[in-house]
């Protein structure tokens, strides 16, 4: 079977030493919300890869992860696995703010949460 034609992007495993913060990211986090990441990093691990330009060097979506994930490690002397795209730095500002905008993931079923917490 074919993979999807829309998949653009390889896993891959590199050195931590191998991705830089994107100078641009217009992302921020709270101090509360960073707390709460890496408790929830801590509890369930990274469960989902960042997203890295080969082109630029530049991580695309993961910041506030990886700032976590270092803190965890204690260093930087690490291996993580990667979703690797080579895409212009045009692309990846695009794809930043589209990979970090929650009104383009969907909004919640407030009734579904509701019986999500009952479980």
């Amino acid at each position: 079977m074919a993979i999807s034609k829309v998949q653009k992007f390889d896993i891959v495993t590199i050195h931590r030493s191998e991705i830089k913060n994107a100078p641009y990211n217009p992302r921020f986090i709270t101090e509360s919300n960073r707390k709460r990441l890496k408790k929830g990093l801590e509890k369930f691990g990274l469960v989902e890869t960042l997203v890295w330009n080969k082109r630029t060097g530049n991580l695309v979506s993961g910041h506030q992860r990886l700032s976590q994930i270092d803190e965890i490690e204690g260093t930087q002397d690490y291996e993580l696995t990667v979703s690797v795209i080579d895409v212009s730095i045009k692309d990846e500002m695009a794809l930043n703010v589209q990979l970090n905008n929650a009104s383009m993931q969907g909004e919640f079923d407030i009734d579904s949460l509701v019986n999500m917490a009952g479980l």
